[in-house]
């Protein structure tokens, strides 16, 4: 896989500094290490666990590559070099059993900002955070890689797009702020979901006086809407036993 991968598609393509770390012993020149935070907090200390002990699975966060082969891989898929197949495939969004449309394709997020669509996806595996994302109109790719687990690398490819692409920019809102809410109506929000506009199960919990959503701490709008103060979006409950999640983007 990893020779198919590399003389078909990487070479071709030009991304010559990309390939799947199937060995462990190997070394790699200029390999960044990944960072993750103490146990008390107190300083950043190397990502050692199922990174570098042959637990890395192919496929899903094997790949090594660089920020200038992830722009490479964007425009290709916008040029369809790869194929017409190749590239309506993943960018085909899913239909669900009970015949709902979801905004994600085949490994892509396809999602709309302002009027313009935009395609993208991240990463997160040992100590490292990674976005890329296109916007096919007006033919600007964004790729962000990140070597430490605190960094929000979704929220830096949006102020990035935002700065290369205006018209990719959401006017600020202003909107009440984090409220208290007394415990049992906080903890009467937290289990395990499906959000709607995905179909993808998220655990909810509960941490210091907030909803927590996917490791992110919400703010409370009121007793049914939460908001992220990044980019997760909001989730607003219907009912004890559903909510909808909306996708959008405050700063």
């Amino acid at each position: 896989f990893s020779d198919f991968t590399r003389d078909r598609i990487f070479r071709p393509l030009g991304m010559n500094s990309t390939g799947w770390r199937n060995d462990p012993r190997r070394v790699i020149k200029n390999m960044a290490q990944g960072y993750t935070r103490s146990g008390d907090g107190s300083a950043a200390v190397p990502y050692l666990k199922g990174a570098y002990d042959g637990t890395v699975a192919v496929g899903a966060g094997g790949l090594l590559t660089t920020v200038g082969d992830l722009i490479i891989w964007k425009h290709a898929l916008s040029a369809k070099r790869l194929g017409d197949f190749v590239a309506a495939e993943m960018e085909r969004k899913t239909v669900l059993n009970d015949g709902r449309v979801i905004n994600y394709g085949g490994g892509l997020d396809i999602l709309t900002v302002q009027g313009l669509e935009r395609i993208g996806h991240g990463g997160a595996f040992a100590g490292f955070r990674s976005y890329s994302e296109r916007f096919p109109r007006s033919g600007l790719s964004v790729a962000v890689l990140c070597n430490t687990n605190e960094a929000d690398a979704r929220l830096i490819s949006t102020k990035l797009a935002q700065a290369l692409e205006p018209a990719t920019a959401v006017p600020e809102k202003k909107e009440q702020g984090h409220i208290e809410l007394k415990t049992e109506l906080l903890a009467a929000r937290a289990g395990l979901f499906i959000i709607e506009q995905t179909g993808f199960p998220v655990l909810i919990t509960t941490e210091n006086g907030r909803l927590v959503v996917d490791g992110q701490a919400m703010d409370t709008i009121n007793e049914n809407l939460f908001r992220s103060p990044t980019v997760w979006g909001e989730l607003e409950f219907e009912s004890p036993d559903r909510a909808t999640r909306r996708e959008i983007l405050v700063f």
